[in-house]
């Protein structure tokens, strides 16, 4: 998603908040200050989910010649780890990625 000022993300933030995204405060996937997460497909009694779609953040501004707030985002794939960076799109656009993209591994026995 490339470089965001600190206010755009805090609008990002909130609209994943309102999407059902969690809050995560410690590296999970890579380097991240913290990250959004939302598992698709959780089964409540197993508790493992189709896939996850991870929205990174790290904070340059804490380092004395920081950039602003720069946002990654990568699709995690449970059926094979596969981690998916993007560009600048939008989160129901991203989500309709992985969606399509855990399909077409499901239908092709990628797992």
């Amino acid at each position: 998603m490339g470089h965001r000022t600190r206010e755009q993300a805090a609008r990002l933030e909130e609209k994943l908040a309102k999407a059902g995204y969690k809050k995560y405060n410690s590296c999970l996937t890579s380097s991240e200050d913290y990250a959004y997460f939302k598992a698709i497909g959780k089964d409540d009694d197993s508790g493992k989910c189709d896939y996850q779609i991870a929205f990174r953040f790290w904070d340059w501004e804490k380092y004395p010649r920081g950039e602003g707030v720069r946002v990654d985002v990568a699709i995690l794939v449970s059926n094979n780890g596969s981690i998916i960076s993007y560009p600048s799109l939008d989160i129901g656009y991203i989500e309709g990625v992985a969606k399509e993209f855990y399909e077409f591994c499901k239908n092709h026995n990628l797992d």
